[in-house]
């Protein structure tokens, strides 16, 4: 696992610390394979650190701060990793040093699953793709696979529950806003 500072845990505030499986270490996040996330949850700590007077009140900021900054950095990773058809929470947690179970942990504060988070992104790509006229002459099959998508079926049956209508019908709405703004 990755991380330095040995306080580093994965729990709320107040809470006992998770030890990985043999009780040996504290689970600890790792931002390497993402530096920008790593200058967030520092700069987090910094500042809501450095106001508190206690060492205990220090402390308690310090995890939420983490916690908060962990959470954005994995919504952060879906966002931008959402197109790889191969990602899931075992790749993302690999990728951020954690463990999957960690990942959907941080989750739950949203009341999203982690394949709910992805989902929604991919979808909302695939959207966009669809109302771009740059992409007006490529098969809607295309566009599923540029945002991640490996099962066109599927694709079709997200993007129609998630926007009412196919993805051809989304499409063609587009054009013909298009037309009328010209």
């Amino acid at each position: 696992m990755g991380g330095t500072d040995q306080d580093e845990t994965a729990v709320d505030a107040g809470a006992p610390p998770q030890r990985d499986p043999v009780g040996c270490r504290v689970l600890r996040f790792s931002t390497d394979a993402f530096p920008e996330e790593k200058r967030i949850d520092r700069c987090t700590t910094t500042a809501t650190t450095s106001s508190w007077g206690s060492a205990e009140a220090r402390e308690l900021a310090q995890q939420g701060g983490r916690r908060a900054a962990r959470l954005a950095a994995v919504l952060r990773a879906i966002e931008s990793r959402s197109a790889d058809p191969g990602l899931n929470a075992v790749a993302m947690a690999a990728a951020l040093g954690v463990t999957p179970r960690y990942i959907h942990l941080l989750l739950e504060e949203t009341g999203r699953s982690f394949t709910h988070h992805l989902l929604e992104w991919r979808l909302e790509h695939a959207a966009a793709l669809l109302r771009d006229p740059r992409w007006r002459e490529r098969r809607i099959a295309d566009i599923a696979a540029e945002a991640g998508f490996t099962d066109l079926s599927h694709f079709s049956r997200a993007f129609r529950c998630r926007y009412g209508a196919t993805p051809s019908e989304v499409r063609a709405e587009a054009m013909r806003e298009a037309m009328r703004r010209d």
